[in-house]
Order: C-alpha cells, then sequence, then structure tokens
C-alpha cells in the first residue's frame, strides 16, 4: 500500500498525489460534503491493484447478473457505473455493453484498469433486475464496503427463481389467455 499524509495549512490540505485543493471554510473547518469527497478520495488511495481488481470484479458481476436477468443494455451500464463511482472517488468510470458482453474500465490516478466478461446464459428475473438497481441507488446515497456489496450480491444471486414446471405452467396460462381473445 502507498501511504498518504494529510498535511492542514491555512485554509488548505494537501494529499501529496491525489489533490491540493481549497476545502476548508473560513473557521478551518470541512463541510460535510467534501469530508466525504476527501474520504472517498482516501478510500480509492489506499487501494492497490488487487482491491483495483476487486473493484472491477463487483462491477462486472453486477453487469452480469443483470444482463442474464434480462435487463436493458443501458440499464446494465448506469448500474456499473453507478456501483463503482458509488464505491470509489475514481477519474473516471466507463462501460460497455453488448447482448453477449460487458466491458468496464476503470481510470485513477492516470492508470485504466479494464476487465471483460462473455454473457452465455439468458433469461428473465425482473426480481433480480430491481434489487441489483435498488442496491446501486442505495450505494450512492450509504456508505457501502466492497465486502458489503458482494455480500448483498450473493444474497441476491441464491433467491431462489422459479422452477421449470411453474415457469411451463403459467407460459401456458397465458398463451391460452391469447388464445381466446384471437
Amino acid at each position: 500500500y502507498r501511504a498518504f499524509i494529510i498535511k492542514r495549512s491555512d485554509s488548505r490540505v494537501f494529499i501529496p498525489g491525489l489533490c491540493d485543493k481549497n476545502i476548508l471554510d473560513s473557521n478551518g473547518d470541512i463541510s460535510n460534503e467534501e469530508f466525504e469527497k476527501v474520504k472517498k478520495t482516501l478510500h480509492l488511495a489506499l487501494y492497490n491493484s488487487p482491491e483495483i481488481e476487486k473493484l472491477l470484479d463487483v462491477g462486472i458481476r453486477a453487469g452480469r447478473m443483470l444482463l442474464e436477468s434480462g435487463a436493458e443494455v443501458y440499464r446494465v451500464e448506469e448500474t456499473m457505473i453507478r456501483i463503482c463511482t458509488g464505491l470509489a472517488c475514481t477519474d473516471e468510470v466507463d462501460s460497455y455493453v453488448t447482448s453477449t458482453g460487458i466491458m468496464l474500465s476503470i481510470g485513477y490516478n492516470g492508470q485504466v484498469f479494464s476487465k471483460i466478461s462473455r454473457i452465455k446464459n439468458r433469461n428473465v428475473n425482473l426480481h433480480c433486475v430491481a434489487r441489483i438497481n435498488a442496491l446501486s441507488r442505495n450505494i450512492q446515497i450509504q456508505d457501502y464496503s466492497l465486502e458489503e456489496v458482494e455480500q448483498q450480491l450473493n444474497k441476491i444471486e441464491k433467491e431462489p427463481k422459479y422452477s421449470v414446471w411453474m415457469t411451463t405452467l403459467f407460459g401456458g396460462i397465458g398463451a391460452a389467455g391469447f388464445a381466446l381473445f384471437f
């Protein structure tokens, strides 16, 4: 890990290698909003490459679960970006999603870290889509760690799905209903 030292001098906070911004008010206090920004910046600053890889893994996993559950491409891209920006202060997060693959890149401190995943299975599970989408929005509001997000994704992934018998039964009922109308 690289060590970063915060030095306070007059109305400036120096975080070597990350920022040199005037974030203190006239009383020498830091606002809650600025404190959160600095906290996220420091959090990512302590990341080493495996931690950034873990962030990429979480973003890709959420995107894969969404795409395999029938989510739209734009929702998958938006959710992956929300998760990555909500968990860490990064320079840039980009995602590119097609129906068969996901690409996610995180730019930080002049370096770009990327990951690609292929999607082989697709079905419809809108409950899973709604749960992951809600999680990504909560990450923007609340302070989550990578481990907490992984635990939430594990819970969502392990939730019971409809059986083939149940899907076939209700598919048949739906088809019979349409047959009566036409």
